[in-house]
């Protein structure tokens, strides 16, 4: 097993003794001497090279040598006139020896060649110090609306506001600067200048205060304080109450006390910023658990999940073992999944993890999350342990077992939650999704255990139907709604967005449920291509079935069947009158409530209606179509460069059974020096790792032909396809958008082809894409297939530069095509429903 490697955007590792990539490693440790040497080494050899002249200039600005860089960076720009990096690098330069004027037409150039937000930044700044303030407030607020979370520029527009006049203006962006970075000084500054101009004395000391303590606006920001403190309106009885506190912690700066005073008054006027800086330096002077535990709060409150999280790992270190400090934490970390848990310190701090039922369920969960399956696992047991018929541990153990692949365990875990609490819906959707990773189950037992929670929960309990009042003309405008908790960077997502921008307007008006618990760009995206968007995360199920009711919602779109935080409740108490299942979800749902699934030929073929209780509706071509991530051109075969051949499997591991190791080594004994790579983040896991390469042991495969690679970024896992020759798709549990995400990068990829739409969705893509030669129908079969790919270098070199042609000429990625064929089916669906006595006396009572 071999660490997964630095990718440069080709997809060729690269080259240790390289000298650039020598000199980028110091320049990046700020070693600037030792960077600026290697550069001139390049250039000794090939003087025209850009990034060798680039880097010069970077060293030289890094030294406070403006002058010199204009001249290594004029340089690099002869070379490459249309380098928008080296441009702005330039123009930075040009404006740091006083040529503001100059630098900003330079900037302007890096601008129209590439639309970043920091070379708008950049341009924004020399505009400022060319005097030039209307154009540099609109340059900020064009960084601004391309990058929103950057701080720096908020403060940066603040200053340009306030030099300009427009102080509400000024004020607003200073505090959206503070709130998005509560310990950065120039915010506080900015804050404070804006609220003094305004004559809000109070609160301008205290934002000045703030700033004194934290960074490089010290020294501006105790002037600024001086003088607030000499005005008249800061003296005598009728001072605002900050400017007391100010005062007394200006003779006793070491003073705790007045400090938590300063920030429990900033709170109470909701000046959560000011407030947050000031616990902070509270918390340097008398650092405490409690004090460490309410600046944590306060960072959550502020959004910054980083900060709660550090500040709550100092309140760990002031008390060990802290129960109330490991319950806030584990609730946090089952909330926020960007948090990070790795290294010796957090295997410390869950070595040190009390024996409290909720902390270590949260952990749990938390680990969950990470990828990190096996420690789950760990501290789900511990807390079964302390109480055996805790559900939620049950839950989360049985879902640490499945991402292990330990299906067995699973579903007995599952069945003994339901045992417990046969009510719980959700844990039942977990018991069904569990089942498709086992081999040994029949499509029949599957559709069984359905059934089962169809009769389950599908009943609308006694409630009588619902006559739906409805303008019956079969050729109206429709009202669609979308019902996710994925609408947000997710595979449904990516799946749903291109049929959202591509709906006729004139004939569906869209409303999407959005159920995503952390909202994100994908989130925002979603929402500007609906009609309606409808934040509903947290809502009981009866709130949003009222409300999807009260919208009048013709047809109600299911997009997430029995997966995670799904709404199927709602669907069986029947808001809707027509009601579909699509996406998310590769079964039925067992409800009877929902009328309609779609698919096509290739998912639900002919004779597999009867796995499904919804009534199936095939689109002409294809079920769905595809947005692709944002991506390089595929890179040339691995195997031109390697001599070998590399096959690769990108899916979540849990699919990746005994039964499919046994026929990837099948393959690897019969091609000579070929590898075998996987990557999933579940594979950060080193139980999860060390299972992986004792089965490959057990079939006689050599341990280093097999890498294991772990989470990384979506862009860094598009740009790990260059490093593989040949995808081989799991079973009987196929992948659907890494099938996707595989043709998009040029890669062949071999499926075995099964009964069940679960079985089929790797083959579904390869069939409407037309590339049924790679759709096996045996092991057997897709041993050959993967056989004969792998002995024809010359074709997967050709492969490499089509691929993606054949993709985009494929349904798969007509997103208007497959859309009109989508309102099409839903057209029928509702004429059928106008046309029968349904549409009269309502929705019959399920039941």
């Amino acid at each position: 097993m071999s660490a997964e490697p630095r990718l440069a955007p080709d997809g060729n590792g690269r080259v240790e003794d390289d000298l650039l990539s020598q000199a980028q490693r110091f320049a990046e440790s700020r070693r600037w001497d030792e960077a600026s040497r290697l550069y001139r080494e390049v250039l000794a050899r090939a003087p025209r090279d850009v990034d060798a002249l680039e880097g010069l200039g970077i060293a030289a600005l890094q030294c406070n040598r403006a002058a010199e860089g204009v001249a290594w960076l004029s340089r690099a720009r002869q070379q490459a006139p249309d380098n928008a990096r080296v441009i702005a690098h330039l123009g930075i330069a040009q404006r740091r020896t006083g040529r503001a004027s100059e630098a900003v037409a330079t900037l302007r150039r890096a601008v129209e060649l590439e639309r970043a937000p920091s070379h708008l930044i950049n341009l924004a700044r020399a505009q400022r110090e060319a005097g030039q303030l209307g154009e540099a407030i609109q340059s900020f607020q064009q960084a601004l609306a391309l990058e929103q979370a950057a701080p720096e520029a908020w403060s940066m527009l603040s200053n340009a506001l306030r030099e300009a006049g427009r102080l509400p203006e000024a004020l607003d962006a200073a505090r959206e600067a503070s709130t998005r970075d509560p310990l950065l000084g120039q915010a506080h500054l900015n804050e404070g200048a804006a609220l003094h101009r305004l004559g809000r004395w109070g609160e301008a000391v205290a934002s000045y205060w703030v700033a004194t303590t934290l960074g490089s606006s010290r020294s501006a920001a105790a002037a600024n304080l001086g003088v607030a403190l000499g005005d008249a309106r800061c003296q005598g009885a009728g001072a605002p109450a900050e400017v007391a506190l100010v005062r007394r912690l200006l003779a006793a700066p070491e003073d705790a006390t007045a400090m938590r005073q300063l920030a429990a008054l900033q709170r109470e006027r909701e000046r959560l910023a000011t407030a947050a800086g000031c616990l902070e330096r509270a918390a340097q002077l008398l650092p405490s658990a409690a004090a460490y535990h309410e600046l944590g709060a306060l960072f959550w409150e502020l959004r910054r999940r980083d900060l709660a999280q550090a500040r709550l790992l100092s309140a760990f270190d002031c008390a060990d073992g802290d129960v109330y400090a490991y319950r806030r934490f584990g609730a946090w970390l089952t909330l926020h999944s960007r948090f990070s848990v790795a290294g010796p310190r957090w295997q410390a701090i869950l070595e040190r993890c009390p024996e409290d039922v909720a902390t270590l369920v949260n952990l749990g969960m938390a680990l969950q999350l990470q990828g990190l399956p096996s420690e789950a696992e760990r501290l789900d047991r511990r807390a079964l342990a302390l109480e055996p018929k805790r559900v939620e541990a049950l839950v989360n153990c049985g879902s640490a077992l499945c991402d292990q692949g330990r299906f067995g365990e699973a579903i007995a875990v599952y069945r003994r939650g339901l045992e417990l609490d046969p009510t719980r819906a959700a844990l039942a959707s977990n018991l069904l999704f569990s089942l498709h990773f086992d081999p040994s189950l029949s499509p029949d037992a599957i559709l069984a255990e359905h059934l089962a929670f169809g009769q389950r929960f599908g009943a609308r309990r006694s409630k009588p139907a619902r006559a739906f009042v409805r303008d019956r003309d079969p050729e109206r405008p429709l009202r669609i709604g979308y019902v996710s908790p994925d609408l947000r960077w997710h595979p449904v997502a990516y799946l749903l967005e291109p049929v959202l921008a591509a709906h006729d307007r004139r004939a569906v008006e869209v409303y999407c449920y959005s159920d995503a618990a952390h909202p994100d760009a994908v989130t925002a995206r979603l929402a500007g291509l609906s009609s309606q968007f409808i934040t509903c995360a947290g809502w009981p199920d009866a709130k949003l079935a009222e409300r999807i009711l009260s919208d009048q919602i013709d047809i109600l779109v299911d997009l997430a069947g029995h997966t995670g935080k799904n709404r199927l409740l709602v669907f069986a108490e029947k808001p809707s009158p027509i009601q579909v299942s699509w996406l998310g979800y590769f079964d039925t749902t067992g409800l009877s409530a929902i009328d309609y699934r779609i698919a096509d030929e290739h998912s639900v073929p002919e004779g597999a209606e009867r796995f499904f209780v919804e009534r199936v509706v095939r689109l002409p071509r294809s079920a769905n179509c595809f947005l692709h991530p944002e991506s390089p051109e595929p890179a040339p075969a691995p195997c031109l460069r390697r001599g070998h051949v590399t096959f690769g499997c990108f899916n979540n591991p849990a699919k990746v059974t005994r039964e499919v190791v046994a026929t990837f080594a099948r393959i690897l004994s019969q091609v000579p020096a070929s590898r075998l790579i996987f990557k999933y983040g579940a594979f950060d896991d080193p139980v999860l790792r060390a299972q992986y390469l004792r089965w490959f042991g057990e079939e006689g495969i050599e341990l280093e032909r097999i890498d294991l690679w772990g989470h990384s970024s979506l862009p860094h896992f598009m740009l790990c396809f260059s490093q593989i020759d040949i995808a081989l798709d799991p079973f009987p549990y196929s992948g659907e958008t890494t099938a996707l995400h595989t043709l998009w990068m040029g890669v062949p990829l071999v499926a075995l082809e099964g009964v069940t739409l679960v079985q089929r969705l790797a083959s579904r893509v390869l069939r409407v894409a037309g590339l049924d030669e790679w759709v096996a129908r045996s092991t057997d079969d897709y041993v050959a297939i993967a056989l004969s790919l792998a002995s024809d270098r010359v074709r997967l070199a050709e492969l490499r530069t089509r691929l993606r042609d054949r993709l985009k000429a494929s349904p798969l990625l007509d997103h208007v095509g497959v859309t009109r064929e989508l309102e099409a089916a839903f057209r029928q669906m509702w004429r059928a429903w106008c046309a029968s006595s349904e549409s009269e006396r309502g929705s019959p009572e399920q039941g």
